[in-house]
């Protein structure tokens, strides 16, 4: 099994969540567009929101995988030299590097793309699209560290002690049980013996 590609990952989630969420973004604003005058008949607000798409395509699917591209050779170079087998607390401390790094580049390329096309204009909906990308690509970067780990982990031998925890207690039960029964066939053993 190789290695996961960074590269790849992070362009096609780049891809499906920027249009995913360029769609939710446009349907948003055309949904309270329509609610604030109410004028717009429901047959041509579907068109407008089925029509989205290409809109959604153009200004979140793109620049999504642009972005992508580019973190995914950041998150390439962040995790190249990770060593087999998989330690959990290199993976928590390159975790928390990974998360603050595409985190912020997220943010500050969509809101840069957004003052771009918004003329500079800070408010609520040129703040909000920025800080649901970054999430988004936080999330994508947390499904990239399992799959590395699920990689790292091909071929280990799974630990199943026989005194975890779990196993004792159910190991102390049954041994329970099996005691007061014996103990039951004892007693009743000599009852009949003093008979």
């Amino acid at each position: 099994m190789r290695k996961p590609n960074a590269i790849l990952h992070m362009t096609s989630y780049g891809l499906i969540y920027g249009l995913l969420l360029g769609m939710l973004f446009v349907w948003f604003i055309l949904m309270n567009a329509n609610r604030v005058d109410g004028t717009m008949p429901w047959d041509v607000l579907l068109q407008a929101v089925l029509g989205t798409a290409n809109l959604a395509f153009v200004f979140g699917a793109l620049p999504g995988a642009v972005m992508g591209f580019i973190e995914g050779w950041i998150l390439w170079f962040l995790t190249r030299n990770v060593q087999l087998p998989i330690i959990e607390s290199e993976i928590a401390t390159r975790r928390n590097v990974v998360f603050g790094v595409m985190g912020g580049l997220t943010f500050l390329g969509m809101y840069a793309l957004i003052s771009l096309l918004s003329g500079g204009y800070v408010g609520l909906l040129t703040i909000m699209p920025p800080v649901i990308a970054a999430f988004a690509a936080i999330y994508a970067v947390h499904r990239y560290f399992l799959k590395l780990r699920a990689w790292g982990n091909v071929g280990k031998v799974k630990n199943k002690a026989k005194h975890s925890l779990t196993n004792q207690l159910a190991y102390e039960d049954a041994a329970e049980d099996d005691g007061f029964m014996l103990s039951q066939d004892v007693a009743h053993q000599q009852m009949q013996d003093k008979q």
